[in-house]
C-alpha cells in the first residue's frame, strides 16, 4: 500500500502524466464503440458480410506497424507535443469519419477500401501517440518508481474498457442507428480532447524540465 501511495503521489507531482491518464480513460472508453460497433453494424445492420470487418481490422494493424516504424526514425527528444496532441485529435476524427462511412456506404468493397484507409490512419496515429508517451515515461520517471507509475497508467486506461463494452453493447442492441453511435462517439472524443488541449500543452512545457532524453536511473 505504501508503494502504491508513493506511485500516486509521484503522478500527482507530474501533471502531464495525471492529465494524460484522465484523457486516456475517456478515449479508451469511447474507442470501445469501434471494437464493439463495427462488427455489429456491418453484419447485423448492413448485412455486408465478414469481409469488410477483416479489411478494416487489417488497416488498423498496418497503421500500427507503419507508426512504429516512423517512431524509430524520429528523435525521441524532439517534437513531443506534435507526437501526442495531433494524433489523438486525428483519432477522434477517424472515428467520426468511420461512423459516417457506415451510415452512407453499404457496398462491401467500398466499405472495405474506405474503412481500411480510415483505420490505417487511426492505427498510425495511435502508435505514434502511445510510443511517444511510453518513451517519455521511460526517460523521465526514476527507475525505482517506473513500474508503479506504468502499472497505474495501464490499469486506469484498461479498467474502463469492460464498462465501455457493457454500455456500448446495450446501445448497439437497441433500436439506435449503430453507425451514428460510432460517429457521435468520435465527435465526443474530438471535443473532449480539444477541451484538454490547452491544459496538456501547458503540462508539456512544465514537464520538459524532467526530460533528459535518456533512461532515468535516479
Amino acid at each position: 500500500m505504501a508503494s502504491f501511495k508513493a506511485g500516486l503521489q509521484y503522478i500527482q507531482q507530474r501533471s502531464l502524466i495525471r492529465d494524460v491518464i484522465l484523457m486516456a480513460i475517456m478515449v479508451n472508453f469511447l474507442f470501445t464503440a469501434i471494437n464493439i460497433g463495427v462488427p455489429y453494424v456491418i453484419t447485423n445492420q448492413l448485412h455486408a458480410g465478414n469481409g469488410p470487418i477483416g479489411y478494416i481490422e487489417t488497416g488498423f494493424s498496418v497503421g500500427l506497424f507503419i507508426g512504429s516504424l516512423l517512431m524509430s526514425l524520429i528523435p525521441n527528444e524532439k517534437y513531443f507535443a506534435l507526437r501526442v496532441i495531433p494524433p489523438i485529435i486525428i483519432l477522434g476524427l477517424c472515428m467520426t469519419f468511420l461512423g459516417l462511412l457506415l451510415a452512407i456506404v453499404h457496398q462491401p468493397f467500398q466499405l472495405s477500401l474506405a474503412g481500411s484507409l480510415i483505420m490505417l490512419v487511426a492505427g498510425l496515429t495511435n502508435a505514434v501517440m502511445n510510443i511517444s508517451f511510453s518513451i517519455r515515461l521511460q526517460t523521465t520517471v526514476p527507475t525505482h518508481i517506473l513500474g508503479r507509475v506504468s502499472s497505474t497508467l495501464n490499469t486506469s486506461v484498461t479498467a474502463i474498457m469492460p464498462i465501455g463494452t457493457l454500455i456500448y453493447t446495450v446501445l448497439f442492441q437497441s433500436q439506435l442507428n449503430g453507425a451514428l453511435i460510432i460517429a457521435t462517439s468520435g465527435i465526443i472524443m474530438f471535443a473532449y480532447v480539444l477541451g484538454f488541449l490547452k491544459l496538456i500543452l501547458n503540462d508539456i512545457k512544465i514537464d520538459d524540465r524532467f526530460n533528459t532524453g535518456q533512461p532515468n536511473g535516479h
